[in-house]
């Protein structure tokens, strides 16, 4: 397919978002960026979404949509059709429930214009809700030029920076690369792979992306066994990260370890058989680890605790007790 140049193809995967897609689409619509082509993919969504997706398309030129019916694919399926049917020199990613700063790809464009030689910038985002009344300010920062080992190390820092939003890519360096069907946290798994295509990354640290917390999305819904694919992706992370950037090891080993401290909190609560073999395999992975762990600086007090609960055996019993307390938000 022949590009346009400078167009920016923006993907935006819709489904059970007819309470925010018109928020997100407007925020698109008002980009001060004009050259750009929205496309809505809508994965055969239960509510008034696909009457949505049709009114924009008829209403814009510049709003495609594709209908996909019983795909089942989800979000990941969704992003690749999106992908098969861009027309722009660059691509983005947003999700339906989110929405963006008005300026966002005149700022993520920009970085291209002055840097010839970068093939992905990045932007901060905000957490906001129903309630957010006051958005953090966007004043001109000075750009942090990256490469891939870097991108991995700031993604290990902030795991919500491994999310494909609030990201501008060449369209090129997705020849070869689609996201992987069937997984939760599909970013993760894709996001070093792009890293390491891009090479030439430039980031800027003003909240441009709105990432918004109050709906139940997938990756915000509750806890379910899919979850568990966000341990696989760190696992995917430190066999990558071994073989190409050695000095970030013990980084990502430690960011392992306390997901695995977040997640067993859930399988604590679990009584079928995978749920029970699961908090099992982690409890004895941690407990052979556990000095390792105790001498990690990059692991909280508060997941150390953990660590000791967990060697004492006390773990489950603990998050049981707090379970049937209501008591929810324990970090």
């Amino acid at each position: 397919m022949n590009h346009k140049k400078g167009l920016i193809s923006i993907i935006v995967p819709v489904y059970k978002a007819e309470k925010y897609l018109s928020r997100c689409v407007e925020s698109l619509l008002l980009q001060t960026y004009k050259n750009i082509e929205i496309i809505l993919i809508d994965d055969d969504s239960p509510d008034n979404c696909p009457q949505l997706c049709d009114n924009y398309a008829r209403q814009y030129k510049n709003i495609n949509v594709i209908h996909l019916k019983n795909s089942g694919i989800g979000v990941s399926g969704a992003r690749n059709a999106g992908l098969d049917n861009t027309s722009g020199e660059y691509v983005a990613f947003v999700d339906s429930d989110d929405f963006v700063h008005s300026d966002l790809f005149s700022i993520l464009k920009n970085v291209f214009e002055k840097n010839s030689t970068a093939n992905m910038s990045i932007c901060s985002y905000q957490k906001v809700s129903e309630s957010t009344k006051q958005f953090d300010p966007i004043n001109s920062k000075d750009e942090i030029i990256l490469d891939d080992m870097g991108a991995m190390n700031m993604i290990i820092d902030d795991q919500n920076m491994s999310a494909v939003w609030s990201k501008l890519y060449r369209k090129s360096i997705f020849e070869d690369l689609r996201f992987p069907v069937g997984k939760h946290n599909e970013d993760m798994f894709l996001m070093p792979l792009i890293f390491q295509k891009a090479k030439n990354i430039v980031y800027t640290p003003q909240p441009l992306y709105y990432y918004f917390q109050d709906n139940e999305s997938l990756c915000r819904a509750a806890f379910n066994y899919n979850m568990l694919d966000m341990i696989y992706a760190i696992e995917v992370w430190e066999k990558q990260i071994k073989m190409q950037y050695p000095s970030l090891v013990y980084k990502v080993m430690s960011h392992y370890y306390t997901s695995v401290f977040n997640i067993s909190q859930y399988l604590a609560n679990k009584n079928d058989a995978y749920g029970k073999d699961k908090f099992s395999y982690f409890q004895q992975k941690i407990n052979a680890n556990f000095f390792y762990i105790l001498g990690s600086k990059y692991i909280s007090l508060n997941n150390k605790f953990k660590l000791f609960l967990f060697k004492t055996k006390l773990f489950r019993p603990f998050f049981r007790l707090l379970h049937a307390l209501n008591i929810k938000n324990y970090q």
